[in-house]
């Protein structure tokens, strides 16, 4: 069966405004798929369009939508009759799926020809569309948030060279999660309070600045991101290329003005940094020079200098200044 678009053993997933034409299986669920949200696509003429395949014994998929609202997922030309179904789900594992009675058959899983597929339980309400969907947040467990983010909320550290990397990737990741979705930081738990004030901890901090920055970007509020910008004081590698790449955009690209050679030199050196290193600036910078880099990880650490003559010293990804106080 071809397999258009497919997940497996993977929780906390959000498919989103997939249009799938002519597939074996739209979208296929294999293993633990817990939490993974089917939002807003569109299935046309599949032998089935979403199929929870039976392959993997522990094959689990949450239910889809909530109270409120439907997802909002549309199949079309799919026959509704055995063999080929909308969704196919034989498993041990019911699944509610939530949809809206005042809107197209179409959207609903079940034909109104033949009743639901064995464990899928139909509940009618919300609206359906496929227009302007806005993803549902990643709604998790007390226990599920603690496999996530509980090492950094608790200020775990690494036991590795590279650990204050590992730290400032975990707080970023961390500091998006809770402001794209508010749910997972109050869910009736005792530890509730040790998310909130850790992320409020991450706002004050360059990680809050830098996002609030590129907010900005993102609503064309350029003089407010180039203002705080200027404001802000990079503390490490990832900040500093942060700092240059926004003030380059900034200068270069939406004013259009023409940068030097040392400054496009400098652009492509934080364009082929590994991205563990240099973090997202990485790809900003790649973007803006329209590189296609293929990363590889240094197998070697970076290591204290040996003072014995003869001695052997391994380096990589050294920090160089980015950019001088004439440029800032």
């Amino acid at each position: 069966m071809l397999l258009r678009c497919a997940t497996e053993n993977s929780i906390t997933n959000t498919l989103v405004e997939n249009k799938i034409i002519n597939g074996g299986a739209g979208i296929n669920m294999q293993g633990d798929c817990r939490f993974t949200k089917l939002y807003c696509n569109f299935m046309k003429q599949c032998y089935h369009g979403t199929n929870i395949d039976l392959a993997l014994a522990n094959t689990q998929v949450s239910d889809q939508g909530t109270t409120d609202e439907s997802w909002n997922n549309k199949w079309e030309d799919i026959n509704p009759g055995s063999p080929s179904h909308r969704v196919i789900n034989n498993t041990q594992f019911p699944i509610i799926w939530y949809v809206d009675p005042n809107v197209s058959a179409e959207f609903t899983p079940c034909p109104a020809t033949i009743n639901c597929l064995p464990n899928v339980v139909l509940i009618l309400n919300a609206s359906g569309t496929i227009d302007g969907c806005i993803p549902p947040g990643i709604i998790l467990d007390a226990a599920l948030r603690y496999d996530e983010f509980g090492n950094t909320v608790n200020d775990s550290t690494y036991n590795d060279p590279d650990s204050t990397y590992f730290n400032y990737l975990d707080d970023e990741a961390y500091y998006r999660a809770g402001n794209r979705d508010s749910c997972m930081l109050e869910l009736a738990d005792t530890s509730d309070q040790a998310y909130l004030e850790y992320l409020a901890i991450l706002e004050a901090s360059n990680i809050g600045k830098f996002y609030e920055i590129n907010s900005a970007l993102l609503m064309h509020n350029l003089s407010e991101a180039a203002a705080k910008l200027q404001l802000l004081q990079h503390q490490n590698q990832i900040e500093e290329f942060k700092h240059f790449v926004l003030n380059y955009f900034l200068l270069y690209i939406a004013d259009t003005l023409i940068p030097d050679v040392s400054l496009v030199e400098q652009l492509t050196q934080i364009a082929y940094t590994h991205p563990f290193y240099g973090g997202e600036a990485v790809y900003w910078a790649r973007s803006i020079l329209h590189l296609d880099v293929i990363d590889i990880l240094p197998p070697l650490r970076k290591v204290r200098p040996l003072n014995a003559i003869g001695g052997i010293l391994t380096k990589q990804n050294s920090v160089y200044k980015i950019f001088s106080e004439s440029h800032k």
